[in-house]
């Protein structure tokens, strides 16, 4: 009997399979796998089952003869041999399986590489077949077996196998073409085409890609010495956010005082007055109030720029630990490099970009706080890279050799496209394991990251803007009405030259004034200059004195204003600068999200769809203010009798307030509805990317959670006895009504704005692959199997959870073959390891599995409104603010969150845009102006959806706008305008800068 060769490998799972003369499942499984990697589509015959094996010469993975590359999927490298080995390989003869344990020494590192060379020990083994396996075929799944050998000696050594020559380490992780022809039931994207892989692998070796090695100061000074010859030069870590330095300070700030037209004047005056004889007024009656205004000027930039350069000192000289050569050394910020590893302890700020390479966690995981980068609150999660999360000390990390090689520096601050290569294994490097300056670590005790970008080229600094001198409203427009001023003295000027001209010529012959008959034509128009001088006045210097002192005194105001402290945090109203104080009472559009703006972003699990039943009682604020807007009593569920939130939760939880018994009783009673409440639960507390923090308990445990939705439904299925419990790298562990269930987590296709929703693909305790999905409705009901029943009954249940203000999610799962899955997490690794258009790939690769999806049911999640809305909503519109609210919500939701915090009233007129094309949309905008020309006493509301902004903002998409896609946008936006409140729902992150962007430039 032919069995297959078994390596060494030291680490992974010991990969079984069946001897290929059965006919059992491992056997057919085995031949399948086989087929994919020639492309033969033809049944394994038994003369083909005995060809001989070999390894790959990279990876060590078992190959065949005829197979042209490694099936690894970690490595990909050609098996083909070079021209210069036919030679040597007429004389040594291929491994084959009649041979018997063997022991092999040889190096894996290229000839342009810095790792040292690897050792590998081969053993032969029998393969025992095992009842199910679904790891990935690379060389992780290889694993040495010293208790079992082969039945034959082996008779060659396989060093002396002749091998193909190395090819470049960027091609680690592609792809090989023998599997991507062969791809059956998934069809394969076009940049897995070989010659997409080739475009691919060009693009990936740019000279513009940033490389630092890990712990080889010698390597990287030399890297950036190579970046600076081709002007390209990297930053050190020192940040300057100040305008002027002591330098600098003279010249531009009176370039920028000079920017002002008045001042320009002003020193035309007093050069007059000191250079020439005209003037009729005193020397230094213009120049002296100059002076003093440009002083003061100054004095005020000064004051100001120092707390400026008082924050760089603080932050530049802030101290970090780093390490080297496995000690730890204190450092200032501004003198880490790009290369540098640091030791990040817990509160602590992130000097400089960072990938993280292992944390305090077991897993790799760690917290971080990016309040500072973009406002919000909850915590996001951070990964440590896969090859190093095990280094638990300084020693360990500073041994670490690799290569990262990763996008120039850009403002992107939600993606980061980049690989790294350690000891000849090479991952993709994204977003999920980068930690950018400006954010602080939390509920982690320390990380270790290293410096990737740093100062001036960090995410934080290239989003910031230059400090500017910034002029406001009132101040542009007291320079266009002083332009006009001027223009009135010198008509003025001319005026009296022309005149004093003509009257000097009519009396040149009076006897006291001899000089008038012998005045030059010079001396004439030199009356010109003397009127200018005279008449300047006409501009008052003190006008900006006044100006400055005022903004001073609003400024202090501003900053001592009791009734703009919070209390709470201990913030007072802080005015940075004084130039804008004016802008506060000029603003016209106030532009405002929902969620954590209207809403306090905490969500709460209200209700769910299940089987044609809603379970959850109860309303919410918005429902309460739709019922008194409707003055009816809304009719209660005959089950709401028995509500009781202790008999409901399996998990009691007080601050969960779920007291809808009937789940938990027909999940008890084997209720026909109780599989699909299991398969409910059980989505929701596996399909997720919650990390469990704290002791193993349901009433000690805490979900820390980048999404709030996701952290309300995983609390909901732990109360509800979906407990979930513990996580690995690789494993979702859940406690089922005391029964615990390990979920191995194979793929996570992530949630972003354009597709709004997310799945993962997991391999269940009963040995089937499952894919979870949830996300919104307008995306999930379109992927959902023919013929399924309750389809239509979840979407009217959702417009209802909708119109009480409930945040909708679908929910679904698809059980996966084998064969299915192994075909497209081909494709999905070569998109999660691709350096060119990554995220597209992945959305790519998401939807060839996202598809003909189970309806499992439908969730409701509550986002309250913040203390106060309504009221500052109503004060704003009293003070003639128009408010615009831009939601990714359902139309139902958005209008009545409108109502419930006063932006629409009962007495308004509500207009909706929604759907259609472009004519009717421009028809409907035709329409509604002329009625409102008819009636101009009434308020109106637009509301508006995101598939008519598509329509709407089409202009401002094409490079040329054609004349009807303009008219459209500038129909609407005088429609808006009109309107006393607006809200534009199902839209993306980039139509609401569309929005902004079109007003603003209006």
């Amino acid at each position: 009997m032919k069995t297959l060769p078994k390596r060494n490998r030291g680490h992974g799972n010991s990969f079984e399979m069946d001897d290929f003369d059965g006919g059992n499942h491992g056997n057919r499984r085995e031949a399948a796998y086989d087929q994919r990697m020639t492309g033969n589509s033809e049944d394994v015959s038994e003369s083909e089952s005995e060809e001989e094996w070999s390894y790959c010469w990279n990876c060590d993975a078992p190959v065949r003869a005829h197979w042209e590359t490694c099936p690894s999927l970690g490595c990909g490298v050609s098996l083909q041999r070079d021209s210069n080995d036919d030679e040597h390989a007429e004389n040594q003869p291929r491994r084959s399986n009649s041979s018997r344990k063997s022991t092999a020494t040889h190096s894996e590192a290229s000839d342009d590489s810095f790792f040292p060379p690897k050792t590998a020990t081969s053993d032969y083994g029998k393969f025992k077949p095992k009842a199910s396996s679904f790891q990935r075929p690379d060389d992780d799944m290889i694993q040495s077996d010293d208790d079992h050998h082969s039945d034959y000696d082996a008779k060659d050594s396989y060093e002396d196998q002749p091998k193909p020559r190395r090819t470049s380490s960027l091609l680690h992780g592609k792809v090989n073409n023998a599997g991507a022809e062969s791809l059956g039931a998934v069809k394969m994207p076009d940049w897995m085409k070989l010659t997409e892989v080739k475009k691919d692998f060009i693009a990936e070796s740019s000279d513009t890609d940033m490389r630092v090695h890990m712990n080889a100061a010698e390597l990287n000074e030399q890297e950036a010495s190579n970046a600076k010859k081709k002007k390209r030069a990297i930053s050190g870590n020192s940040v300057i956010t100040a305008k002027y330095t002591f330098y600098s300070f003279l010249f531009v700030n009176l370039y920028q005082q000079f920017s002002r037209f008045a001042n320009i004047y002003f020193l035309i005056i007093a050069a007059l007055q000191l250079l020439t004889p005209l003037s009729p007024t005193g020397r230094y009656s213009t120049a002296a109030p100059l002076a003093l205004v440009l002083a003061a000027n100054m004095v005020r930039e000064i004051w100001e720029d120092s707390k400026r350069h008082k924050d760089d000192h603080e932050v530049n000289h802030r101290v970090i630990e780093v390490i080297r050569g496995g000690r730890v050394e204190e450092e200032l910020w501004k003198n880490l490099k790009v290369g540098d590893i640091v030791w990040v302890k817990k509160g602590s700020e992130f000097p400089a970009d960072l990938v993280q390479l292992a944390s305090s966690d077991e897993a790799g995981g760690s917290y971080i706080d990016t309040c500072n980068l973009d406002g919000e609150t909850n915590l996001k999660i951070k990964s440590s890279l896969s090859l190093t999360q095990d280094a638990r000390n300084h020693s360990q990390i500073s041994k670490a050799r690799g290569l990262f090689e990763y996008e120039p520096p850009n403002k992107r601050l939600y993606t980061f496209i980049g690989k790294v290569t350690i000891d000849g294994q090479t991952i993709p490097v994204d977003n999920d394991v980068v930690l950018l300056r400006g954010a602080v670590l939390r509920n982690t005790k320390w990380i270790y990251g290293i410096v990737v970008y740093a100062g001036k080229q960090t995410k934080l600094l290239m989003n910031a803007r230059a400090a500017q001198l910034k002029m406001s409203n009132v101040e542009r427009l007291t320079n266009r009405i002083l332009g006009a001023v001027l223009l009135f003295e010198i008509i003025m000027c001319s005026l009296g030259c022309i005149g004093n001209a003509i009257w000097a010529k009519g009396n040149k012959d009076t006897w006291y004034m001899p000089y008038l008959q012998s005045q030059s034509t010079a001396e004439i128009l030199s009356s010109w200059i003397t009127y200018f001088i005279l008449l300047n006045n006409y501009l008052p210097i003190s006008l900006y004195v006044s100006m400055e002192l005022a903004k001073l005194g609003q400024k202090i105001l501003i900053d001592n204003d009791i009734e703009m402290y919070h209390a709470k945090s201990d913030t007072p109203a802080l005015a940075r600068t004084s130039n804008l104080n004016e802008e506060l009472g000029q603003i016209e559009y106030i532009f405002s999200d929902k969620t954590g703006t209207l809403t306090r972003n905490e969500m709460e699990f209200r209700k769910c769809f299940i089987v044609n039943t809603s379970y959850g009682f109860g309303t919410t604020e918005i429902g309460a203010s739709i019922a008194q807007r409707s003055k009816g009593e809304k009719k209660k569920d005959p089950a709401e009798a028995d509500a009781d939130a202790t008999i409901a939760q399996f998990n009691y939880d007080p601050s969960f307030a779920f007291d809808d018994v009937r789940i938990r009783k027909r999940l008890e009673s084997r209720h026909p509805d109780s599989r699909a409440i299991r398969d409910f639960f059980r989505n929701l507390s596996v399909s997720h990317t919650v990390v469990p923090e704290g002791e193993a308990q349901p009433n000690k445990i805490k979900y820390q959670a980048e999404s709030p939705d996701e952290g309300a439904l995983v609390s909901a299925a732990k109360c509800l006895g979906f407990f979930y419990c513990e996580k690995t790298a690789k494993t979702h562990t859940i406690d089922v009504f005391g029964d615990r269930e390990t979920y191995e987590i194979l793929n996570i296709n992530k949630f972003n704005s354009t597709r709004k929703r997310m799945s993962c693909v997991v391999k269940t305790p009963e040995n089937k692959l499952m894919l979870y999905i949830k996300g919104a409705d307008n995306v999930m009901l379109d992927r959902l199997a023919p013929g399924q029943p309750y389809v239509e009954e979840t979407a009217e249940m959702l417009k209802v959870y909708a119109q009480e203000g409930l945040r909708t999610l679908v929910i679904g799962q698809r059980e996966i073959s084998e064969h299915e899955w192994r075909e497209w997490d081909l494709v999905f690794r070569h998109a999660a390891s691709s350096l060119v258009d990554r995220e597209d790939k992945l959305m790519e690769a998401a939807e060839m599995i996202e598809r003909n999806i189970t309806l499992v049911g439908a969730t409701a999640i509550e986002d309250k409104l913040q203390i106060g809305v309504p009221d500052a909503i109503s004060t704003l519109a009293m003070a003639g603010i128009k408010i615009w609210v831009l939601t990714g919500d359902k139309q139902e939701t958005a209008e009545n969150i409108g109502f419930a915090c006063n932006l629409i009233k009962e007495d308004m007129k509500r207009i909706y845009l929604l759907e259609g094309d472009e004519e009717s949309i421009k028809r409907r905008v035709i329409q509604e102006m002329e009625e409102m020309k008819k009636v101009a006493d009434k308020e109106y509301c637009l509301i508006v959806d995101g598939k008519a902004l598509l329509e709407i903002m089409r202009a401002q998409e094409e490079k040329q706008s054609n004349p009807d896609s303009l008219d459209l946008m500038l129909s609407f936006l005088d429609l808006a305008k009109k309107c006393k409140a607006v809200v534009a729902c199902r839209v993306s992150p980039d139509q609401k800068r569309q929005i902004v962007y079109m007003v603003s430039s209006s």
